[in-house]
């Protein structure tokens, strides 16, 4: 009974991680389409596309790697890449942020996709967290 708990813990793990991969393409998706007109405005927004794809990018090829099924052994350091991450991902949130209030302010058209971006990024990479630190087995 342990060792299965142990395994839905896993399995738990490894769905919240589908989940924010699916999330960021998503989300990456919306920040491309809404971000790349503004650039030539405001610079900035380019590397908010840039974490925000690396991270999905790298989201969905661990998944591939870490997918129970497999029965890998998979090295920490891949995990360690995951969270630092879901740190940019955080960091580019506020980026994102950021450019929000200031395309506001400078009545920027499209200044509203800021948010939603920078509140999607934040809710992927707290589930990208969530899914390395809150399930345990």
């Amino acid at each position: 009974m342990g060792r299965q708990m142990a395994q839905l813990g896993i399995s738990v793990s490894w769905y919240y991680l589908v989940f924010t991969a699916i999330g960021l393409a998503l989300v990456t998706f919306a920040a491309i389409m809404s971000h790349i007109p503004r650039i030539p405005q405001q610079r900035g927004l380019l590397a908010v596309i840039l974490i925000a794809a690396f991270a999905a990018v790298f989201s969905m090829l661990l998944t591939q790697v870490t997918n129970p099924a497999n029965d890998i052994e998979v090295s920490p350091f891949l995990y360690l890449l995951f969270r630092v991450a879901m740190g940019a991902l955080i960091v580019a949130a506020l980026l994102d942020f950021f450019y929000w209030a200031q395309a506001k302010r400078r009545r920027i058209d499209g200044a509203g996709w800021s948010l939603i971006v920078g509140v999607g990024l934040l809710v992927c990479a707290g589930l990208g967290l969530y899914s390395q630190f809150g399930v345990r087995g």
